[in-house]
């Protein structure tokens, strides 16, 4: 299933008792959800609202929620894989260019989520150790706790931003249901 499709409405909770791999391919469940209502509808002229002259811009803001996602998503398969984690910088080499275009940051984005949801639970618990993420000031290695607290709670604050400079710029997000991750009524 395409990934704007996937995420249209929450996913069934991944089976069996709450465990790392499930708790956090929730977490990505979430993320994936609400950006995708948060990105709805977008147009390019849409792209260089910024709410003031210090604030990114929505597109720098879907390209920087896009870099996460990749980072996050190649650093897990690097795990599952047994290989070398990837820098920051690196992960996103070889993405194709979306020349001011919202869907293909949209779908880009919704890949990696939906290939880190996948690769997390294929990790599964015993894996959860290997994930490595190289970040920071001074680049270094990191555990998995660092995914959480940083490019997957940046990732999830970048998306209240797209809500809210949308507000602001007259296009509000589709009332959606994030609790039980229900699209819009009238995108049933």
């Amino acid at each position: 299933m395409p990934p704007l499709e996937k995420f249209r409405s929450l996913p069934d909770p991944p089976s069996g008792s709450p465990c790392g791999a499930t708790v956090l391919a929730r977490l990505v469940d979430g993320l994936a959800f609400r950006y995708r209502w948060a990105t709805h509808g977008l147009e390019r002229g849409d792209l260089a609202f910024r709410p003031c002259d210090d604030a990114m811009t929505l597109e720098q803001l879907l390209d920087h929620v896009r870099s996460l996602a990749r980072w996050m998503h190649v650093n897990v398969r690097a795990a599952k894989e047994r290989r070398d984690p990837v820098p920051y910088p690196e992960c996103c080499d070889g993405l194709a260019d979306p020349d001011g275009d919202p869907a293909t940051l949209v779908l880009q984005t919704l890949h990696a989520l939906a290939d880190l949801r996948g690769d997390v639970l294929e990790l599964g618990d015993e894996g959860l150790d290997r994930v490595v993420l190289i970040g920071g000031r001074e680049p270094r290695e990191f555990p998995v706790w660092n995914l959480i607290n940083g490019p997957l709670a940046d990732a999830l604050t970048h998306v209240g931003q797209i809500t809210s400079w949308r507000r602001i710029l007259g296009k509000p997000v589709p009332k959606h249901d994030v609790f039980r991750g229900r699209p819009p009524r009238d995108h049933d």
